[in-house]
């Protein structure tokens, strides 16, 4: 667990490096840590090789990532999800800003057919019509979503 810890690329990477090979770690929650798509492109590379973690929490991290690490992020999901290496069945992306842009590209990798993860947690974030649009294309062709968690709208 490395939430609110402001650990930044360089000490992701270090955990990524060392979560390579592990076979007990399940969950990985990185939440609020002011990681960029450095940090991103290390934890796709983890989750290339390490079958064993189930769950990604990058939650508060929208700040830091913004709209192109959210496109690194589920680009190099769905490219691990078409090699079936993808052992993530959990993500977690609260406080996210989910646009146009963010949603098309949240849309692509939960409505490819290979994709496996059946919890969806965007809980907190805001959300445009246009990123809902997307949002709701994208899981009228997933089949492994059973929870998804959205924003409260009044």
């Amino acid at each position: 667990k490395c939430e609110y810890r402001g650990i930044g690329d360089n000490g992701l990477i270090w955990i990524c490096e060392g979560l390579q090979h592990n076979q007990s770690v399940k969950c990985l929650k990185i939440r609020n840590n002011q990681i960029t798509t450095t940090s991103i492109k290390a934890t796709l590379d983890m989750l290339r090789v390490n079958q064993t973690l189930i769950e990604l929490d990058i939650s508060e991290n929208f700040n830091t990532l913004q709209r192109e690490g959210t496109q690194c992020l589920c680009d190099g999901l769905l490219k691990l999800s078409k090699a079936s290496s993808l052992s993530l069945q959990k993500l977690h992306m609260r406080h996210w800003h989910i646009d146009a842009y963010c949603g098309k590209r949240i849309s692509k990798l939960i409505a490819h057919s290979s994709c496996k993860i059946d919890l969806l947690d965007l809980e907190y974030s805001s959300m445009s019509n246009k990123g809902a649009k997307f949002l709701c294309q994208g899981l009228a062709q997933n089949k492994s979503i059973s929870t998804l968690a959205l924003p409260y709208y009044r």
